[in-house]
């Protein structure tokens, strides 16, 4: 078995001789360390404390044996086991002089090295042997000084053995001259305090002696312990002698103590007790018995209990007996009884009482009387307790979308504390003006029906409904209120009933009855009241989230709608580009055939059109919604404003040999409108019927005149009224567009007049266009006053859009169809027109058709040269664009209203402008402007406006 960690120092001036003794120690486990001198050995040994010295006897510098002795002589490397290991042992002499030297072992050399480790390995295990005993005996001769009282031993005839420091200290005499022959009694004698009789009784009797002893000045305690041996022969005895001066000076001040402590007791306001380690009273002052009316000899041991009241009594002896097992510090509360038999509240503080030794004598107590804090913690613990309620409830409405369900909850709650039996919980129906009772508690379903319903200011809860007040009834069963006549046939002998109200609505009220007490205290009543408070703001968090839930889902819903619409109107701005953009680039790059060049510019202008009128769409929904929409109103004949409409989808339909009937009832009367706008309204109508009516088809077109009768009409899922507010109503003109196509679904029908809505918003639709016309529609008639409808049977099965437009009651001559019936080939031969556009296409267009009517154009690329040309000449009409690099039209126009001549400062001026918003026109009106047309613009539009500006100047040229 190896040493771990055990290091030998081997001195030997012989190189071959270390080696060999090195290799069998480390293969033996050791660590091993050398020296080939005698001094350099000693100064290992004091440097590194090796656990063993391997010595040689014959060293250069001098012999083993002196070295031996130098280790020997050192008390700091006394311990280390010397082994001389040499040739020389062969004489007895000289291992004579080894072991005289000090050495513990040795042997001669050449050494087996099985005999070496096994030397080295018995050398160790005698020095922790000598080691141990050595801490062992030190061990005990502390433990045995530490001893406070004096100890010794004694031999059989009495003699000191061996004794400890207290003994010492007593006797004032040293160990030396205290062990050997002198007897114990002699010292007792010198101390005044001799007996020679407790050594005799403890040999003879086999018992322990104890003795108090008196000295002069001192007292002694005597102990002597008789020791046997096996056989249980006397060999001697422990003697043990304290002094206990203290302890007896302790004792009397003691006595005179408890004396003057029962007096103080006797005096002391509180009730005072004490109890022994056995838990049993021994003594109570004359308060407690004053309190308890009782006897000392009635209260002593367990007496006291008696006083206990029995719903305390177990939980006080509980408290007691956990405090007495494990000695420790216990307060308790109970009643006691008083000599007047009234039970009162006390407050018991046990303190344990201990020997100087640590021994557990028992209690120490004091009572003192707390009823009256008792009846303030128990008013506070039921405040507190109402609190909690109050708290618990917020938290479950705060966290509950359905307060009302936490009602009956509530009332369970209650139901104890509160003695409640009855519950009901009236609500507000508006629909009948009444009171309903939601729910209820303690009361049969029977009884519920018959007071389900309550009018305002009926029984107790309806006054409370009317008055919006709590109303609290007592002592019911005495009452001659006839008002609580309901509550008292229900047995109810206390009642309070709250109003439920949040934020000035009141939804209801909450009431509380019982039949087990005459009436509720103020603290109940404000925690009733308090509750239903707490309800009533649910209640109204609950409608404020369920409406925020609403406005979600509609928000939601429109940004549904809304990224559809983007997406549709993406593609539907993008698909014209692509036949405008890949003709143009074709007729540009290579020459084709009339009849190709003819297509391809049909083609281009058909999508640049509906593109023009896509973005025309927008710019009116964009002022409907800002309410910026705005009409040009005279009289209109619905006959031609239908036939227009006509024109611009009749190639539509011939190309999907879609049949266009109309039938147009003669005598029809005139209408207050715009007619163009109200053009836009049929046109619309006949768009929509013609796309969505398959190849083959059948579209109708139906005018006539009706009665009063419809004039609430409905619009996309809404009835409406819209009587004129400018004139009587007494007849409608009626249009009614229908068609075979494809319908319209009854989910999507209420919504069919929605801005942004469409019934199919996918990329795998089969129909184009934003969903703006219908809205725009249905905006348009009701500004003239009128009503659009919309039905369909559904899917497949066609539509049908009636409108009604109240007629004007004196019709007047309808000026815009005698304009439009002049034809449409304007002459303004003569007419001088300065024309101001920075882009040169522009330019040359407008030029070109205006040229073609006669008027003489000068073209103009920038504000400063048309200001230039004012100067230079005079014209007729000023058509300018506004934005320009430089100066806008704008400012062009205010130039020119402000700093030309005098005739060019009057001049005429058309604002021609891609600028199309309700702002823009405003902004080139107020800015000097006549008229604002947008761009793209139809030839016939602008000639229009040329026709109307030059007829009513004196400047007009003669046709």
């Amino acid at each position: 078995m190896t040493e771990p960690r055990v290091t030998i120092l081997h001195v030997d001036d012989n190189e071959a001789n270390r080696y060999i003794v090195t290799r069998i120690l480390q293969n033996a486990g050791f660590n091993v360390l050398e020296a080939a001198t005698g001094k350099a050995g000693l100064e290992s040994v004091i440097r590194n404390q090796p656990a063993l010295v391997v010595l040689d006897v014959r060293l250069p510098d001098s012999s083993g044996f002196e070295i031996c002795r130098q280790i020997k002589a050192n008390s700091e490397t006394a311990f280390i086991p010397v082994l001389h290991l040499s040739a020389s042992f062969i004489q007895s002499e000289d291992k004579a002089e080894g072991l005289d030297s000090g050495a513990d072992a040795y042997l001669a050399q050449p050494v087996a090295p099985i005999e070496l480790v096994a030397t080295v390995r018995s050398l160790l295990r005698i020095r922790r042997a000598e080691e141990a005993a050595l801490s062992s005996a030190r061990d005990w001769q502390i433990t045995f000084d530490s001893i406070r009282d004096g100890v010794c031993l004694l031999d059989e005839d009495g003699n000191f053995v061996r004794c400890n420091q207290a003994i010492v200290q007593l006797f004032h005499k040293s160990i030396h001259e205290l062990l050997g022959c002198v007897h114990y009694e002699v010292m007792l004698a010198e101390l005044g305090v001799g007996d020679g009789t407790c050594f005799r009784l403890a040999r003879e009797t086999h018992q322990r002696q104890v003795l108090e002893l008196q000295s002069k000045d001192r007292w002694f305690a005597k102990t002597i312990d008789p020791i046997f041996n096996a056989q249980g022969t006397f060999t001697g005895a422990v003697f043990i002698l304290s002094d206990i001066t203290d302890r007896k000076q302790a004792d009397a001040v003691l006595r005179e103590s408890e004396a003057r402590f029962r007096q103080m007791t006797d005096a002391a306001p509180m009730l005072v007790w004490m109890a022994g380690s056995d838990m049993r009273c021994s003594y109570f002052n004359q308060p407690w018995l004053d309190f308890t009316g009782r006897t000392l000899e009635q209260e002593m041991g367990n007496g006291w209990t008696e006083g206990i009241h029995p719903d305390d009594l177990e939980r006080c002896l509980n408290t007691y007996t956990t405090a007495c097992a494990a000695h420790q510090n216990f307060e308790m509360e109970y009643r006691l009884k008083r000599f007047d038999h009234q039970y009162r509240w006390l407050l018991d503080v046990g303190t344990p009482r201990f020997t100087p030794t640590g021994q557990f004598l028992g209690y120490i107590g004091s009572c003192v009387d707390i009823h009256d804090r008792k009846q303030a913690e128990i008013l506070l613990r039921e405040r507190n307790q109402r609190l909690d309620w109050l708290y618990e409830t917020t938290r479950d409405l705060l966290s509950s979308n359905q307060p009302l369900m936490l009602i009956s909850s509530l009332f369970e709650k209650l139901k104890e504390p509160l003695e409640l039996d009855v519950y009901l919980n009236y609500l507000i129906n508006d629909d009948c003006n009444q009171l309903h009772l939601a729910s209820y508690g303690g009361i049969s379903e029977s009884v519920a029906q018959q007071i389900e319903w309550l009018e305002y200011g009926q029984a107790v809860c309806g006054t409370v409904a009317q008055q919006r007040d709590q109303i609290i009834c007592a002592t019911i069963s005495i009452s001659s209120d006839p008002k609580a006549e309901l509550i008292r046939s229900l047995g109810i002998t206390a009642y309070a009933c709250q109003p439920l109200i949040a934020q000035g609505h009141l939804f209801g009220t909450l009431s509380f009855g019982s039949r087990r007490r005459h009436q509720f205290t103020d603290a109940e009543i404000e925690l009733m009241q308090a509750l239903c408070d707490q309800m009533a703001i649910a209640l109204d968090r609950s409608r404020l989230l369920t409406s925020l839930q609403q406005q979600a889902d509609e928000l939601r819903q429109a940004n549904r709608i809304k990224d559809e619409f983007l997406a549709v109107l993406s593609h539907e701005l993008r698909s014209p580009l692509n036949p405008i953009l890949g003709w143009a680039r074709i007729l540009q790059t290579t020459q084709q055939d009339e009849a190709k060049t003819q297509y391809a510019l049909e083609t281009i202008e058909r999508n640049a059109k509906l593109q023009a009128q896509l973005v025309e769409d927008l710019l009116d929904v964009s002022r409907i919604l800002r309410g910026k929409l705005s009409l040009n109103t005279g009289p209109v004949g619905l006959p031609f404003t239908i036939k227009a409409a006509l024109e611009t989808v009749r190639l539509a339909a011939e190309a999907k040999s879609i049949q266009i009937q109309v039938i147009l009832e003669p005598n029809v009367g005139q209408v207050l409108g715009d007619s163009s706008r109200l053009q836009q309204v049929v046109w619309n109508l006949l768009f929509n019927a013609v796309k969505f009516t398959p190849p083959g088809g059948r579209v109708e077109v139906r005018l006539e005149q009706v009665g009063n009768e419809g004039v609430n009409g409905w619009t996309g899922g809404r009835v409406e009224e819209n009587p004129s507010p400018h004139r009587p109503i007494h007849s409608y003109a009626q249009i009614t567009v229908s068609d075979t196509g494809k319908g319209i679904s009854p989910d999507f029908l209420p919504y069919v007049f929605d801005y942004f809505r469409q019934a199919d918003g996918s990329t795998t639709r089969r129909f184009g266009g934003l969903g703006l016309g219908l809205a725009i529609v249905r905006h348009l008639v009701e500004l003239h006053g009128g009503t659009i409808q919309a039905d369909s049977a559904g899917e497949g099965q066609g539509a049908t859009f009636t409108v009604k437009l109240p007629i004007m009651i004196a019709p007047k001559p309808n000026q815009d169809d005698t304009l439009s019936q002049a034809g449409s080939d304007f002459n303004f031969n003569g007419l001088q027109v300065l024309f101001v556009d920075d882009d040169r296409d522009s330019r040359e267009l407008i030029s070109f058709l205006l040229e073609q009517h006669g008027a003489k154009v000068i073209e103009v690329a920038s504000a400063s040269e048309a200001l230039h040309s004012l100067e230079q000449a005079e014209f007729d009409l000023l058509i300018s664009d506004v934005g320009m690099p430089d100066m806008d039209g704008y400012t062009l126009v205010q130039e020119v209203r402000t700093k030309a001549s005098e005739r060019s400062r009057t001049i005429p001026a058309i604002a021609l402008t891609a600028y199309a918003g309700e702002i823009d026109q405003q902004q080139a009106l107020a800015a000097g402007f006549q008229q604002h047309i947008t761009k793209p613009v139809e030839p016939e539009t602008l000639m229009r406006a040329i026709w109307t500006l030059v007829e009513r100047d004196d400047r007009k040229p003669n046709a």
